[in-house]
C-alpha cells in the first residue's frame, strides 16, 4: 500500500467510525473500522474481553488498531470469525508490511484463534495493525492483542515464586528475559494474586516441554478440579502460545507446572482477558 493510499484509507476510518481510548501502562490504543453494525464498535475488538466483539455492517471490511507510539511487535493474537483475512503492520514512516494471511473454513467452529508472527524478520517495530477481510462477509473481531500492550495489572500481584517482590522476569513484558527454575524435576512457577478472580485465557512464551496450568485458592492441593489446561510444545526452543482453560475458573493462585524432566524456562506469562473479581 502506497503512502498516499494509506493516508486516504486512514481518513476514511476517521469519518466512518467512533473510537474508544484505552490507557495501559505502556501505550494508548485506538480502534477503527470501515463501518459499524449497530453498537458493535471497533474498540470491542481490543477491549480485553473475549466475549465482546466488533462487527462491521459492510463486506470487504477493514479494521485498524493504532497505538500512540511504535512498539516492538513479536506476535499478534487474533480471535475472529472464521474466514480469510490479511494482517499487516505499519511503522510511523514506513509502508504497511504484510505479516500473514490467515484462513479457516466456516463450520461448526465459527471462531478462529491464531497467534501471528510477522514473516518479515527485519520488521520489529510498529504502531498500526491492519486486518482486511479477503471475503465478501462482514468482519467480526473478538480480540486482538499485541505483545507489549497487554500485561497483568501489577497492583493485583501479591507474590511471585521467582522473585522476592513482584518484579518477575516472566511478567515484565520482555520476551528476551526469562525465569529459569533451579529444579530439573517437578519444576513450577507460582503467581499469587491479591484476591479471588475468575480466569480463563493466557498468552505464554515458554521453552518446550510438557506442562499443566492450575488455578487454585490458597494452598489447595493440585488435582483435576484445579486443572486449567495440559499442553505440550516440542524441542528446547522458545514458543509463543495461547491457552484457554476448559472453563472459567476461580482462584487466587496460578501454578504452571512442568511435567517432564529439565528446568522450566518461562519468558512471559500474560492474561489476555480481564481478571474478574469474585466474592
Amino acid at each position: 500500500m502506497s503512502y498516499a493510499c494509506a493516508k486516504s484509507f486512514w481518513l476514511s476510518f476517521m469519518v466512518l467510525t467512533i473510537f474508544k481510548l484505552e490507557t495501559t501502562a505502556f501505550v494508548k490504543k485506538r480502534a477503527y473500522q470501515t463501518s459499524t453494525n449497530g453498537s458493535y464498535e471497533a474498540f470491542l475488538g481490543c477491549d480485553g474481553d473475549m466475549d465482546t466483539f466488533s462487527l462491521t455492517a459492510e463486506v470487504n471490511s477493514k479494521w485498524l488498531m493504532k497505538l500512540d507510539k511504535s512498539i516492538r511487535i513479536i506476535w499478534i493474537y487474533v480471535s475472529i470469525r472464521a474466514g480469510t483475512y490479511g494482517i499487516a503492520v505499519k511503522d510511523t514512516e514506513s509502508e504497511y508490511v504484510s505479516c500473514a494471511n490467515i484462513s479457516k473454513p466456516k463450520d461448526n467452529a465459527q471462531i478462529m484463534k491464531k497467534i501471528i508472527t510477522c514473516s518479515n524478520s527485519e520488521f520489529k517495530y510498529g504502531h498500526k495493525v491492519l486486518i482486511t477481510s479477503l471475503e465478501k462477509n462482514p468482519m467480526q473481531i473478538y480480540e486482538v492483542e499485541i505483545i507489549g500492550v497487554s500485561q497483568i495489572n501489577q497492583t493485583i500481584i501479591w507474590k511471585v515464586s521467582d522473585s522476592v517482590d513482584t518484579k518477575s522476569k516472566a511478567l515484565d513484558n520482555n520476551l528476551d528475559t526469562f525465569y529459569s527454575s533451579e529444579e530439573r524435576t517437578n519444576a513450577s512457577w507460582i503467581l499469587i494474586l491479591d484476591a479471588t478472580y475468575l480466569m480463563k485465557w493466557f498468552l505464554i512464551s515458554i521453552r518446550g516441554g510438557k506442562f499443566e496450568v492450575h488455578i487454585t485458592t490458597g494452598d489447595a492441593e493440585l488435582n483435576l478440579t484445579t486443572l486449567c489446561k495440559r499442553f505440550s510444545l516440542p524441542g528446547i526452543i522458545q514458543h509463543h502460545t495461547a491457552l484457554e482453560c476448559d472453563k472459567g475458573m476461580r482462584g487466587d493462585t496460578i501454578v504452571l507446572k512442568k511435567m517432564d524432566e529439565d528446568s522450566l524456562r518461562l519468558f512471559e506469562f500474560i492474561p489476555i482477558s480481564n481478571f474478574t473479581l469474585t466474592f
